[in-house]
């Protein structure tokens, strides 16, 4: 069993607290800055004091300076992950971390200025040439070679910004991770796009389930550095889920989804199981659940017991299953229930009302006449 770290990087993930030799370095990597080498000509200092730059600009200028420059060097979020992650000794034997590289829909020649490399694109803040100096970082810190993971969409309308796309990316890279079922799970979502980062969250709950638990900060407030357990984000996901299969009234789809959570609840698992029966259009077991209820279900116990006794009870049943086979758009099953429905109300009415004049035909061309006794019961006459 590993401890499995997995994180997004944002454009403010690193910075320095110094600006010695940063002209000195501009200069030298002014060619890596096309085609704006006229821009981004001083560091500029943010509200923590320290000081940064886009994140690609930060990581031309910076990724090969980690021996001469590493005192200089901060990395706000991360910091506090590591901090909450050695206090409690929690320490990942691997560490899998998101990059963005979008180089390949902002052109440097672009006829779209919506997609060019101007100073304002987006194409600056990506993270991937942050990938040496966070290498390091992660090596330092925890002796652990970190596996980096690019996110690299092909088309403007697959953009890291596009909350579909975005998804399916992360959810291609989840799958090549090689992670076992046994392993647990670490990710920190919140860096990156808002795309990204949703997407992560999601595509981790849905792949790894419980295995899975968030690891989560303020760069304000480090005091609200904290681990929030995935089952909590699963439950609430579930719920919704399982709230859109009883809206469609497909009650083994919802009982499957949160069979985990419903060990101590009896009354739910029975009323589940009720439900499931009347689905397969087995009213008599949906009945029996339903009378199986506590004191506390009297009123619909009762209600239950009342309609068992109409003769028509079941025809009933079968006619509400077909406007629900309908309203799933089911037309042959709603069909097929609504002739049952017709066929068993014409069957019980006729044994109410009509049995002594009932006539089965069905033996061999000897006519059976269902007859009842003095006592009220059905009996057979050859």
């Amino acid at each position: 069993m590993a401890l499995v770290w997995i994180v997004t990087t944002g454009n403010s993930d690193f910075k320095v607290n110094r600006v010695d030799g940063f002209l000195h370095l501009r200069t030298e990597k002014n060619q890596q800055l096309k085609p704006c080498q006229k821009q981004f000509s001083s560091l500029v200092e943010g509200d923590d004091n320290l000081f940064s730059l886009p994140a690609r600009v930060m990581g031309i200028i910076y990724g090969d300076t980690w021996e001469t420059y590493n005192e200089y060097f901060r990395f706000p979020l991360l910091a506090e992950f590591v901090k909450k992650l050695k206090d409690e000794r929690r320490y990942p034997d691997r560490i899998i971390v998101l990059l963005t590289n979008q180089e390949g829909i902002f052109l440097e020649d672009s006829d779209d200025p919506r997609y060019d490399r101007s100073e304002d694109s987006p194409y600056w803040r990506d993270t991937s040439r942050l990938e040496p100096i966070l290498a390091q970082y992660f090596d330092q810190e925890f002796g652990v070679k970190a596996k980096f993971i690019p996110l690299e969409p092909k088309t403007i309308k697959d953009g890291l910004d596009n909350w579909d796309s975005a998804l399916k990316l992360v959810q291609e890279k989840i799958t090549t991770l090689g992670i076992a079922k046994d392993d647990l799970v670490i990710v920190s979502h919140q860096a990156s796009t808002p795309a990204v980062s949703s997407a992560l969250q999601f595509a981790s709950l849905s792949k790894f389930g419980e295995q899975v638990s968030f690891l989560i900060s303020n760069e304000r407030d480090t005091k609200l550095t904290r681990f929030l357990e995935g089952s909590e984000y699963l439950k609430g996901i579930r719920k919704r889920e399982a709230q859109t299969l009883l809206a469609r009234y497909d009650y083994s789809g919802a009982e499957a989804l949160i069979r985990g959570y419903l060990k101590d609840d009896k009354d739910t698992t029975t009323l589940l199981n009720a439900a499931i029966q009347w689905n397969f259009a087995k009213f008599d077991d949906f009945a029996n659940e339903l009378e199986r209820l506590p004191e506390k279900f009297s009123d619909l116990v009762q209600e239950v017991k009342e309609r068992r006794k109409c003769w028509w009870w079941e025809a009933y049943e079968a006619a509400y299953l077909g406007v629900v086979r309908l309203r799933q758009g089911n037309t042959v099953e709603a069909m097929f229930h609504s002739f049952r429905s017709v066929e068993g109300l014409l069957y019980k009415w006729v044994m109410k009302y009509h049995s002594e004049k009932l006539e089965d035909r069905s033996s061999g061309g000897k006519d059976i006449v269902v007859s009842r006794d003095e006592n009220g019961k059905p009996k057979k006459n050859l």
